[in-house]
């Protein structure tokens, strides 16, 4: 099947000096096992291109302040018979209270998708899609290295981003993350982002070599000093 996951976000002069998010590319890497064709479409260097083959899954990375973009361009693939999936903050934080969400989703994922993900992909490839799929994770062992190698190098920072652990112990009253993930702080194996690292950074002709600069994409890095 056809795969294509967007991430929202704006096109604007300053975006070159930002690295690539990472959810995109990680879920990516989730699907890739799934999908004969996978492609990501990062709205924030680039708008989508209705003129493109209709995926036949589109996947969809949701923020709050980014929902009315998302919401658009899902509805117009949702006309065209693409499976719509929405996961992120505003599909798992807003699933009861923006109608939206259900209006356009033939499927939403709550909180994280390890899990998750894998388990839709299945079901939908076998005509069993459900509308809800929430499977919280544990564990951080063994997370596929992300798809930075679907994004043009050229529109992003000298940075190579990966994760390296998750959520936090704390209870912030004004912090969303521990409603995303409950209050929980994962931590991934060492070795296995080190050697993401070296992977990220040493493979010729995907753009990324020179990319010696490294940011952690995570929640919280100094949660448990």
């Amino acid at each position: 099947m056809n795969v294509t996951i967007v991430t929202p976000g704006h096109p604007g002069p300053d975006r070159k000096s930002l690295p690539p998010a990472l959810t995109a590319p990680y879920l990516a890497a989730l699907a890739a096992p799934y999908a004969d064709a996978l492609a990501i479409c990062d709205l924030g260097v680039a708008p989508f291109d209705f003129n493109a083959p209709t995926p036949e899954v589109a996947m969809f990375t949701t923020t709050m302040a980014q929902f009315d973009q998302v919401y658009a361009i899902a509805k117009v693939l949702k006309e065209r018979g693409s499976c719509i999936i929405f996961g992120g903050p505003h599909a798992t934080l807003a699933y009861d209270f923006d109608p939206r969400i259900k209006e356009i989703a033939d499927c939403v994922v709550l909180g994280e998708g390890e899990r998750a993900v894998p388990a839709a992909l299945t079901d939908y490839l076998n005509g069993n899609l459900q509308s809800t799929y929430s499977m919280p994770v544990d564990s951080l062992d063994g997370v596929p290295f992300s798809r930075l190698d679907l994004l043009d190098s050229r529109k992003y920072s000298s940075t190579t981003v990966v994760i390296g652990t998750r959520g936090c112990a704390n209870n912030c009253t004004y912090c969303s993350i521990k409603d995303m993930y409950g209050q929980k702080y994962l931590k991934r194996p060492v070795d296995e982002v080190i050697a993401e690292i070296e992977y990220q950074t040493s493979r010729p002709g995907l753009g990324w070599l020179d990319r010696k600069l490294v940011e952690f994409w995570d929640d919280n890095p100094a949660c448990d000093l």
